[in-house]
């Protein structure tokens, strides 16, 4: 089943989806996310418009990567994998560089922070970053309950889709694997590698010829049930 990175503007932790994670849980179904970039990276979709931005398409650059990114950590942070650990998401077009970066930063940074404090410590500090950042009214939002992993420990519920140009693909297997990596072409798109797209795979060195045959087609026959 295919869903966007956002439903009439909100996030994928909002309640109201979980009726759908109930059934996408009960029917062992993979849920497929793909960017739109009219919500979150707004700004970025206009700068699209502009040269010399124009001739990349910052809505595929930086626009789908930087969406997943906030999705990924609203599905994490927002309980949703806690509440339905049985349920596998997998990114279209996310970019793998960026999901290690993120898994860094919210495991290293913004969950050390969290367990480090109490519920009323986290309050204090949220009104003293309010202060600072003159954003006001945040200190209501702070959550009770805290995730029940590290934000990394979720990978297993997070596939993400491989396109054959990045260089960052090895590093990111290092450090988290390659059993939730699945290949994407962008097929019929005209920016597709496509029929080359394996070949092009095939041909990389910096990755072993296992991680290579589960990218290209064992993780995602493990993921669809195929």
């Amino acid at each position: 089943v295919n869903i966007a990175t956002n439903v009439n503007g909100k996030l994928l932790d909002t309640p109201e989806l979980k009726g759908f994670y109930k059934k996408a849980s009960e029917l062992n179904v993979p849920i497929l996310v793909h960017g739109v970039s009219d919500f979150m990276c707004y700004g970025i979709r206009q700068i699209d418009k502009h040269p010399p931005f124009s001739q990349v398409r910052l809505t595929g650059v930086l626009g789908f990567p930087f969406e997943m990114q906030i999705v990924i950590s609203s599905l994490i942070l927002g309980g949703v994998l806690d509440e339905f650990p049985n349920l596998r998401f997998c990114f279209l077009e996310g970019g793998v560089g960026f999901f290690a970066h993120l898994m860094d930063r919210l495991t290293g940074d913004a969950y050390a922070w969290l367990t480090s404090k109490s519920e009323e410590e986290r309050k204090q500090d949220q009104k003293m970053r309010d202060m600072r950042d003159a954003m006001g009214n945040r200190e209501n939002i702070v959550k009770d309950q805290l995730i029940k992993k590290r934000p990394e420990d979720y990978v297993e519920n997070l596939y993400l889709s491989v396109e054959v140009f990045e260089q960052l693909l090895p590093y990111t297997i290092g450090a988290y694997g390659s059993d939730n990596l699945v290949l994407g072409s962008d097929y019929p798109h005209p920016d597709t590698f496509f029929p080359y797209t394996i070949p092009r795979l095939m041909k990389l060195e910096a990755i072993s010829p296992e991680d290579k045959k589960k990218i290209a087609g064992k993780n995602a026959e493990r993921l669809l049930g195929i």
